[in-house]
């Protein structure tokens, strides 16, 4: 789900989403070479959210500064026949301070920067990006 409210020259958005994984089923996920041990695997739904403001500074120009986190709790197994265990340390909680400059370039091309930090350890330290978005 997003949200978006228009206070020109700002744009105020924001965004929830949910990933529900599905239990898989794997013959071996041993570690151990030459060791068998089956199992199904249901790694944790994910929850994601986010905000920011965006700022025109012209018609062609505009600049984004978002905040993102999401969280994903501890993955679990089961041995056939047997009842779910977490997995120590499967448990996750990424979140990012996001930064964007956009440019028109015309009716077809746009170009896109975006730097990222990462807020917590199973966030990437830094992300930077260009894209170059075009329309036909």
């Amino acid at each position: 789900m997003s949200l978006l409210k228009t206070y020109d020259p700002v744009v105020l958005f924001g965004s929830l989403s949910y990933t529900y994984n599905i239990v898989r089923s794997f013959a071996d996920i041993s570690s151990v070479q030459g060791q068998t041990q089956p199992a199904s695997v249901k790694l944790g739904d994910i929850l994601q959210f986010g905000g920011g403001v965006a700022l025109a500074f012209s018609d062609k120009d505009s600049a984004s500064i978002s905040y993102t986190m999401a969280l994903e709790p501890e993955s679990k197994t089961r041995a056939p026949g047997g009842s779910y265990e977490k997995v120590p340390g499967s448990e996750t909680t990424a979140a990012a301070l996001n930064f964007g400059l956009n440019h028109v370039v015309n009716k077809h091309l746009t170009i896109n920067g975006s730097v990222s930090v990462g807020l917590t350890p199973d966030a990437p330290n830094f992300m930077i990006g260009v894209r170059f978005p075009y329309a036909f």
